[in-house]
């Protein structure tokens, strides 16, 4: 039984309770805290985990399914997954360009990061902001730059607040969900995307 079915089997037997991961490291003296850590961010990238706190995890209805059903967990990303994981595409090149800027308007990480092949640039960043917005890397910073019109509000600037590596979180808009592959964290985001630039 490899590392991720037998975490299935122990986060299972704990019920809607779940467990934390300083249990798990207990139980598992075999295993580093990372091998532990890496075996959870597969669970969550087959969608049978979830998250109720940090350090705690619990199995979800797929999990409970799967565990009922003998699922063995093999580890490696799926084909949707590596798939979605491009190191060239715009949204990867506006995070690096965020990580490096860290304060930054839409026209500043478009500067950056579009190269002119895009077919809607300025509507796939926002998107991708207001998708990090809402899963707590961004927030919007208070004093805007001032506006080309005199009736505008100003520009919204925002604030990278959580860096958590190179890989670009991932917006997965069919699941409603924020992918981290650096901390293989997941995060609903049950609001609709609106764009607010």
């Amino acid at each position: 039984m490899n590392t991720s079915t037998r975490l299935l089997h122990l986060i299972g037997a704990e019920g809607e309770a779940g467990i934390t991961l300083d249990a798990l490291d207990e139980r598992l003296e075999t295993l580093s805290r990372a091998a532990i850590v890496m075996a959870a961010g597969v669970l969550a990238q087959r969608g049978l985990l979830e998250r109720p706190a940090p350090g705690h995890y619990r199995l979800n209805s797929a999990g409970r399914l799967a565990l009922a059903n003998g699922a063995e967990i093999k580890s490696g990303p799926r084909a949707t997954h590596a798939t979605a994981v491009q190191t060239r595409s715009l949204r990867a090149r506006l995070w690096r360009a965020m990580r490096a800027m860290q304060k930054f308007s839409l026209d500043d990480v478009l500067l950056r990061a579009a190269n002119g092949d895009e077919a809607d640039a300025p509507n796939n960043a926002i998107k991708y902001i207001n998708a990090l917005e809402r899963a707590g890397y961004l927030v919007r910073m208070r004093q805007r730059l001032p506006g080309d019109a005199p009736t505008s509000n100003g520009f919204v600037r925002w604030l990278l607040v959580r860096n958590t590596g190179p890989l670009a979180p991932i917006w997965q808009t069919r699941q409603g969900r924020l992918f981290d592959p650096n901390t293989q964290d997941t995060y609903p985001l049950a609001c609709p995307e609106v764009a607010h630039a």
